[in-house]
């Protein structure tokens, strides 16, 4: 089995009704998109060169809610990627594609959602076990200020993964501040997902997933026996 690894990478805000960007990508790529929304009203559709994603999964804390949007493109190119609500939504979100991942309907395994809160810097963490060879750890992670504040969140890995697409709204004096980020992290073995974000408020809450993309399956050798 081949290595599943990151092709390219797209992220955007927005406080209306869309955001888009464009995704560069090579052909056969799982393409990733993760959301964070102000409120609980999920979008109200998720694309890729006008195709619809598949949501994963979504975990909401307080005012805050994070979606995962997954969908196996087949052609290369340049693809727009938008996400729409049916009303005015402050949201942040952050797409990256990956080859040589599995195409079909069980494309990951290990997904595991949680949330959390606490003081700046603040370190989510979500325990992937081990699994199939080939494997890619994938952590998507969202924070948001627990007050209205003019600030800005930033956050990096916080256990030896790296970083593959980042999206920051800055707050204001009447809502908050919101980010997500995705990372990734080689390992068939199990491992600890871990995220920091930080800003220059005293709360923050987070909400996240983790899970591993695996690997397309290896080409089947039949062997045929002619018998006389």
């Amino acid at each position: 089995m081949a290595q599943v690894t990151w092709d390219a990478q797209c992220s955007a805000t927005g406080t209306g009704k869309a955001s888009s960007a464009n995704l560069d990508h090579v052909a056969n790529v799982r393409v990733l998109v993760g959301v964070v929304s102000l409120g609980t009203v999920a979008p109200r559709s998720v694309t890729v060169g006008g195709v619809s994603m598949n949501c994963i999964a979504s975990v909401p804390n307080a005012y805050y809610t994070c979606y995962l949007y997954g969908l196996y493109v087949s052609a290369a190119g340049i693809d727009t990627v938008t996400v729409t609500y049916k009303a005015s939504t402050r949201h942040a979100w952050v797409c990256a594609s990956f080859v040589n991942g599995d195409s079909g309907s069980s494309f990951y395994e290990g997904m595991l959602t949680d949330i959390g809160s606490g003081t700046s810097p603040l370190t989510s963490s979500l325990s992937v076990v081990a699994g199939t060879t080939g494997r890619l750890i994938i952590g998507v992670t969202a924070f948001g200020t627990q007050d209205y504040s003019a600030t800005t969140i930033t956050i990096a890995p916080g256990n030896g993964e790296t970083e593959r697409s980042e999206a920051d709204l800055a707050g204001t004096i009447s809502f908050c501040a919101i980010s997500v980020h995705l990372e990734e992290y080689d390992s068939d073995g199990a491992h600890d997902v871990k995220s920091i974000g930080t800003d220059d408020t005293l709360g923050l809450r987070w909400m996240g997933h983790a899970f591993a993309l695996k690997p397309s399956a290896a080409p089947t050798s039949t062997n045929f026996f002619l018998v006389f």
